[in-house]
């Protein structure tokens, strides 16, 4: 088999590291905004539940202050051990995501690298399950209509 047919496996998780890496920042900075939003929310809570107690009455040593600040306490662990473990499957799944963008540019450029200055027939090829097949299906025929084109 052709070395330009041939379809490149999944072999390095950044093919663009500019380009995944800039994205993967991107995504756990909206992940990062979404848990500041809620955690706001939840202090917003606590602090809603705290002054309901005062105005009732309750005094600063009560066992519903106490439980309060027990339960605000146990919900900082929640969103802290929550915000790693979405920041974890955020990287894997953009890395994932992106390899999918990222490949078929990536192959596009390699053959264009290889065929420079040839006359090749060969057909420019993406993996199964990339982004952007009709990239590929565009681009051969229009290599084709330029070569049916060219008187020779």
């Amino acid at each position: 088999m052709s070395k330009n047919i041939k379809i490149y496996n999944r072999k390095h998780f950044l093919i663009n590291p500019r380009f995944q890496l800039n994205y993967i920042k991107h995504t756990i900075f909206l992940m990062l905004m979404t848990v500041v939003i809620f955690y706001g929310a939840s202090l917003y809570h606590f602090w809603n539940f705290k002054k309901q107690g005062q105005a009732a009455g309750l005094p600063e040593e009560h066992i519903f202050f106490k439980f309060l600040q027990q339960q605000q306490s146990s919900m900082e662990i929640v969103f802290l051990v929550t915000a790693f473990v979405v920041a974890i499957f955020i990287v894997a799944y953009g890395i994932f995501l992106s390899h999918k963008v990222a490949g078929p540019l990536y192959r596009m450029n390699r053959y264009l690298e290889e065929n420079r200055g040839s006359n090749t027939s060969e057909e420019l090829k993406f993996r199964k399950d990339d982004y952007f097949p009709e990239l590929a299906d565009n681009f051969n025929k229009y290599i084709e209509e330029l070569k049916n084109s060219v008187p020779r």
